[in-house]
C-alpha cells in the first residue's frame, strides 16, 4: 500500500512539474515581445533606400543622451532624446543609382545597433563601424578611398577606450584612452620605464656573460 502511494505521489509531482515547466516555456516565450515590421523604400535623387520600420506607432522610454532615428512621410529623421511616428527597426541599406550596396546596417527601436559598413562606389570598403544599443561600442574603422586603412579606434558604451592606431605614410600614431580620456605619459615616468627597461638588460646581460663562463 505504502509502495502504490509512494508511485502515485511520484506521477503526481512529475506531472505539476511538467505542466509547471510548460507553462514556463509558454510565459517566457510570450513574455518577449515581438515587433512587427514592414519595409519601406525612398528613392532619392542618387541613391536608394530600403529600410524596415515598426508597422505601428509605439510609446517608449527614451534616453536624452542617444540619437533616434523614425520615419514619417518617405523620409528618414532623427531627434536626440526623442522621436515621433514609426521608428526604425531592422535592416537598413543604401544603394546607388547603379544599384550598387553603398551603406548597410541594422536599427533596433530606432537607434542604430549592430555592425554598420560603408562602401565606395566600386566595392571597397570605406567604414566599419560597431554599434551597440546607439552608442559606438567596440572596433571602428576608417579607410582612404586606395583600401588602406588610416584609423583603428575601440570604443566601450560611446566612449574611446584602449588603444588607437593613426596610420599616415610611414608613421602610425598610437593613443591609449581609458573611458573617453587619453591616457598621457609624463617625462618621468618615461624616464622611470626607460631606467627599468636598462636595469633589466644589464641584469640579463650579466647574466649570460655568467652563464658563458660556467660552461667555460
Amino acid at each position: 500500500m505504502k509502495i502504490k502511494y509512494f508511485i502515485l505521489s511520484c506521477l503526481l509531482a512529475g506531472t505539476i512539474f511538467f505542466v509547471g515547466a510548460i507553462n514556463s516555456f509558454v510565459f517566457s516565450q510570450f513574455s518577449q515581445k515581438i515587433y512587427h515590421t514592414r519595409e519601406v523604400i525612398i528613392d532619392n535623387k542618387d541613391s536608394i533606400i530600403r529600410v524596415n520600420i515598426l508597422a505601428e506607432k509605439i510609446e517608449l522610454e527614451i534616453s536624452n543622451d542617444l540619437v533616434y532615428y523614425w520615419y514619417r512621410s518617405d523620409q528618414i529623421n532623427k531627434n536626440l532624446g526623442g522621436y515621433s511616428e514609426y521608428l526604425l527597426h531592422g535592416q537598413y541599406r543604401v544603394f546607388n543609382k547603379a544599384h550598387s550596396l553603398i551603406t548597410e546596417g541594422c536599427y533596433k527601436l530606432g537607434l542604430k545597433n549592430g555592425i554598420w559598413k560603408k562602401w565606395n562606389s566600386k566595392g571597397g570598403l570605406l567604414t566599419f563601424v560597431s554599434w551597440e544599443k546607439g552608442k559606438l561600442d567596440g572596433v571602428t574603422k576608417i579607410y582612404n578611398k586606395y583600401g588602406k586603412l588610416v584609423l583603428l579606434q575601440n570604443y566601450k558604451t560611446g566612449l574611446l577606450n584602449g588603444l588607437t592606431h593613426e596610420y599616415k605614410a610611414d608613421t602610425i600614431i598610437k593613443r591609449n584612452y581609458k573611458n573617453g580620456i587619453e591616457i598621457i605619459i609624463t617625462d618621468k615616468e618615461k624616464e622611470g620605464k626607460l631606467g627599468i627597461n636598462k636595469f633589466f638588460k644589464k641584469e640579463n646581460t650579466n647574466s649570460k656573460e655568467i652563464k658563458k663562463d660556467t660552461i667555460n
